[in-house]
């Protein structure tokens, strides 16, 4: 989590000192007063969202001007990173071969395997120490709190203040007025308007005018914003300079809404000057006598700006633009994200992320297995999963796998052990090792595994990966039981629709005859420890009580309790009669035999669509009716 704060607040910064540079050297000196509001509110938002957005399409990484700076880099010795260095030997396809976490090969295989005589980096080789990067974390977070606590503090006394030792109060449109006994310097927050009784009768008016002003401006909000902006990005020194302008253009539009209430300019300057001797009371807070002055009074005196200056602060956009570019350019980002969590993993405590250096043969990352197929005994070499570990296939489906697979498990082999053909590669951290000797590496480094096609491999991340918010675990919440009758049971990992008995799921066993069976038991092997899962259980009108019960002992012995049970769903069975009466009205009316529409139409009617896959009725009933 400090990891991903971290690099948002140098994001943030990157956003907020490449937007603010130009309106500190350009704008801020002119009499826009509105439009330099709204640039500043502009800088501080978008600094807290355009490092949220990472917009892909838009990265400069193909940029010639990119390219020729990253050669120049490798000819001054500088490593870089890019996404496409990554991608050299193993490229992602869009067509998957398998979804599986687990890769394996035969141990006989004539293919030979680019290897380097030793890996690159010793893959037992232990971090070197950086303390200072935990000690830079610490700091940030101690900041963040100091200036919260800080801010919380001024809002709490500003409360208390604000009433307690008050003369009187009153309430004028909407706005509380509290004027106090003891000398106060006049200040404004949200609604409220502090005034100390001896500045309310000399210049009463002209004071309340000003902090009005505040007030309808809604400048106390803009205090807020720039609260949450400081406390991300307190290390950084142009935020307290944007906070500087922006409390300037706060008291040149409060002197402009005075000016506009028939006050005279020049009695109005010299209550400003007076106005000195006071001490601000809140830092927070909109003051009356707010430093300054004599820019305050030069600003006064300046004539209105022509309307096309209004339009200077379009810079913004075309500044975000290339902030969006940055942030979507992986060979600007990456590295940073990279090296923050690597020096997160290497500054954090031993017993945070164990990793034995001995360790038995169940624990190690690469196991040797055999499976039979077709009578032919095959051996494979395959991966223990841990939980947490990020998954991507070569459909490009993206899963954390939240309960792990490692072996030993409650099945001695898993039914989902999948192959690997024996010409895939194999990497760790992008580093190519032989399949006949793989590294004796402890299952639990494993943070990501990304599986490929064309050629056919698999990358092993064992350092830390910040992964997106979009990627989500991969173990339901939510199971239908369907029994269509006959002794039949299908599970599905979804909510499936009452009635629709078009399920494109063969029909499973009760309980496994053979170790490797893929049973009604099994479904619920991972789901079962999920404490939100709900399984609802469909029963057609064919389906008898005995069935039903079964479904709910065996859920009942594996602990799932929270289950829904809905009986006599209407299922109708076809006919040949009917069916081929369907497939001579299709005929008629010029459409071609089609398995779909058959199916979309067995569907709105409760009809078992396996009557129909049946093939020998599909080839003697129904095709022989559309051949000419």
């Amino acid at each position: 989590m400090m990891t991903e704060l971290f690099l948002y607040s140098i994001k943030s910064a990157f956003v907020l000192v490449l937007l603010y540079a130009p309106y500190a050297l350009l704008l801020h000196h002119e009499k826009c007063l509105r439009r330099n509001r709204l640039t500043l509110l502009s800088i501080l938002g978008l600094s807290l969202l355009l490092p949220l957005c990472n917009i892909s399409s838009w990265s400069m990484d193909d940029q010639p001007l990119v390219h020729q700076a990253q050669m120049q880099m490798i000819e001054a010795g500088i490593p870089i990173h890019t996404a496409q260095a990554e991608s050299e030997d193993i490229e992602p396809q869009a067509e998957p071969t398998l979804d599986t976490s687990v890769l394996s090969a035969t141990s006989n295989t004539d293919t030979t395997v680019e290897t380097p005589g030793a890996s690159v980096t010793d893959p037992t080789e232990e971090p070197a120490s950086h303390d200072w990067f935990q000690i830079v974390s610490i700091l940030f977070a101690i900041g963040m709190i100091l200036v919260l606590g800080v801010r919380l503090a001024q809002f709490c006394r500003m409360g208390v203040v604000i009433r307690r030792g008050s003369l009187w109060q009153e309430k004028v449109d909407g706005i509380n007025i509290f004027c106090h006994s003891e000398q106060v310097a006049p200040f404004s927050w949200l609604n409220n308007i502090v005034i100390g009784d001896k500045d309310y009768d000399l210049n009463g008016r002209e004071i309340i005018l000003h902090e009005e002003g505040h007030i309808r401006h809604c400048h106390s909000l803009d205090m807020i914003l720039l609260t949450l902006v400081q406390m991300l990005q307190w290390w950084n020194p142009f935020v307290f300079l944007l906070a500087r302008h922006l409390r300037d253009v706060h008291e040149y539009e409060a002197d402009d809404y005075v000016l506009r209430h028939d006050i005279d300019p020049q009695t109005y300057q010299m209550l400003l000057l007076r106005s000195v001797a006071h001490e601000t009371t809140f830092p927070l807070a909109n003051n009356f006598n707010h430093s300054l002055i004599k820019n305050r009074i030069k600003m006064m005196s300046l004539p209105q700006p022509k309307a096309w200056m209004r339009s200077k602060m379009l810079y913004v956009i075309p500044l975000s633009m290339f902030a969006l570019s940055v942030f979507a350019t992986p060979s600007i980002i990456e590295p940073i994200e990279k090296t923050v969590a690597t020096l997160e993993q290497a500054s954090a405590p031993e017993e945070s992320n164990p990793v034995p250096k001995e360790f038995g043969p169940e624990e190690e990352m690469f196991f040797n297995t055999t499976d039979t197929i077709k009578g032919r005994i095959v051996k494979y070499y395959a991966i223990r999963i841990p939980k947490g570990t990020w998954i991507v296939t070569p459909k490009g489906r993206s899963y954390i796998e939240e309960l792990g697979v490692p072996l030993p498990s409650e099945f001695k082999k898993p039914y989902f052990l999948k192959t690997y053909p024996d010409t895939a590669i194999i990497k760790i951290d992008g580093v190519v090792y032989d399949k006949n000797n793989l590294p004796k590496r402890h299952f639990s480094e494993i943070k990501k595994v990304e599986f490929y096609k064309n050629p056919q491999a698999v990358n092993i991340l064992t350092k830390n990966v910040i992964v997106p918010d979009t990627v989500k675990d991969n173990v339901p919440r939510v199971q239908t039981v369907i029994l269509p009758g006959k002794n039949h049971v299908i599970v599905v990992d979804s909510l499936w629709i009452a009635g629709d008995w078009s399920y494109n799921m063969f029909n499973i066993s009760w309980e496994d005859k053979k170790e490797e069976d893929f049973s009604f038991r099994k479904c619920f092997f991972f789901t079962k420890r999920k404490p939100d899962l709900k399984v609802y259980i469909q029963a057609s009108t064919e389906a008898t009580q005995a069935e039903i019960d079964r479904a709910v002992g065996i859920l009942n012995e594996l602990g799932i309790k929270n289950y829904e049970i809905t009986k006599d769903i209407p299922i109708y069975h076809w006919t040949d009669d009917q069916y081929r009466a369907w497939a001579e009205k299709q005929k008629a009316l010029g459409v071609k035999y089609s398995v779909s529409a058959l199916k979309a139409k067995l569907k709105k009617e409760y009809v078992d669509i396996t009557d129909m896959e049946d093939m020998r009725r599909w080839n003697k009933v129904i095709r022989p009716v559309f051949k000419p």
